[in-house]
């Protein structure tokens, strides 16, 4: 009896956040005539952007930016906009910030729309976020004609968009000390692709490959459930992640379960197996 072991390391840190930045949000301010003689303008300002767009009440748009990016040496000025007065201030054991003098602030809702104007509500916006639950996944030890599995979950949460969720593998699982000799991809029970999930039951049909599981996996996976899986695609010779979830509205803690899959042909050289699979996780809007 001889002993062959197969682990995985899984691509990009526990943990890491994206700022979102593509939310817009509206704040508005009239100026009218008496300021400026001749003209009456809405003031627009977007969240994704320093800038003021200057929208004549005509319907005829002109226009106009303010100074892009407002910094200097040692200040950057991020969402600069005219008011009475705004900041941060504390005591006793309290901490506000404000923003005053703003015309229209509030929250708005109409038709199934939500207008959040003002400055205060840039409070309100989340982060985009992605999270692996476990970096290595140990399969244990590998015999033929038996599977053996693992799993992780993968864990995105969006502010006002979808995601996309891709993966590939950095080369199939290699034997440490001689990677010449290596688990191929899966070919399932004869009919599963890198992009296309199929049955695969048969441990007597050695390879590598996994199984996404979740409320927004891609539809082979969705339909085929827990006995489909695909190959991993192969970094080393180019090979393009590929899309196993996605999601065009916004989700907070959506989980895909994955589970790693590898069979060991009787002819495979006994040691310790390795790969790298790497994920992304893409916000979309």
């Amino acid at each position: 009896m001889f002993r062959k072991s197969g682990k995985l390391l899984l691509g990009n840190k526990n943990r890491y956040k994206l700022p979102q930045t593509k939310k817009v949000i509206f704040y508005f301010a009239r100026s009218w005539s008496k300021i400026w003689p001749g003209l009456s303008l809405i003031l627009l300002a977007l969240l994704t952007e320093t800038a003021w767009w200057l929208i004549p009440e005509n319907g005829l748009v002109s226009l106009a930016k303010a100074v892009e990016p407002m910094e200097s040496a040692t200040y950057q000025i991020q969402l600069g906009n005219f008011n009475m007065t705004s900041g941060e201030k504390s005591g006793g054991g309290f901490k506000v910030t404000d923003t005053v003098g703003q015309t229209a602030a509030g929250d708005f809702r109409s038709d199934g729309y939500t207008i959040l104007a003002g400055f205060q509500y840039i409070y309100t916006l989340a982060e985009f976020s992605f999270q692996i639950s476990d970096l290595t996944i140990d399969l244990g030890e590998l015999s033929s004609f038996a599977f053996a599995d693992g799993t992780n979950d993968l864990t995105v949460t969006t502010a006002s968009g979808g995601y996309l969720l891709l993966t590939r593998a950095a080369h199939p699982l290699q034997l440490k000390s001689d990677p010449g000799s290596f688990i191929p991809f899966t070919n399932c029970d004869g009919g599963c692709q890198p992009d296309t999930a199929g049955e695969w039951i048969s441990p007597s049909n050695d390879g590598f490959g996994f199984n996404a599981n979740g409320d927004n996996v891609t539809s082979d996976f969705d339909l085929g459930g827990p006995t489909y899986f695909r190959p991993f695609t192969n970094g080393t010779t180019g090979g393009e992640p590929q899309l196993i979830a996605s999601s065009s509205a916004v989700v907070k803690d959506d989980v895909t379960s994955i589970t790693y899959r590898a069979a060991a042909a009787p002819s495979a050289a006994a040691g310790d197996y390795e790969t790298v699979v790497e994920f992304w996780a893409i916000p979309s809007y």
